[in-house]
């Protein structure tokens, strides 16, 4: 059976989970497939030597997203 796992932002939710599963499944063709969800709080993140907990609009914007 293949793994797999998914970087996720801490909190996100079951439904967008689900999604991400299914999207990778099918974009794979695989009908077995075990996939860990890795969360990650926005403060243990940085991208260019920033924090992404730093930047509001990127907080906003992945609340947003995720949930």
């Amino acid at each position: 059976m293949p793994i797999g796992y998914l970087d996720v932002p801490a909190g996100a939710e079951l439904g967008t989970k689900r999604q991400l599963v299914k999207a990778l499944a099918d974009a794979y063709g695989l009908p077995d497939l075990a996939v860990f969800f890795l969360e990650h709080s926005l403060d243990t993140v940085a991208i260019n030597g920033s924090l992404l907990a730093d930047d509001q609009q990127r907080v906003a914007d992945q609340t947003e997203a995720y949930s």
